[in-house]
């Protein structure tokens, strides 16, 4: 008992902050949203804009 009072008050208020930990889970989340919209449209976009690029000019 003594030895978890004495790490409390020696680590403070925030080794005990569970908003820490669920504000990381929160912006893994959106990270892995935005990386799995990006992989979605260079699958779907990605053949029609190498297409465009892909453009013989010999007369």
């Amino acid at each position: 008992m003594a030895i978890a009072t004495i790490c409390a008050c020696w680590l403070g208020p925030t080794a005990f902050d569970r908003q820490r930990g669920a504000s990381s889970v929160e912006y893994a989340l959106l990270i892995s949203l935005i990386a799995a919209a990006i992989v979605l449209a260079v699958g779907v976009f990605g053949l029609s804009v190498a297409d465009l690029f892909d453009v013989d000019f010999t007369p």
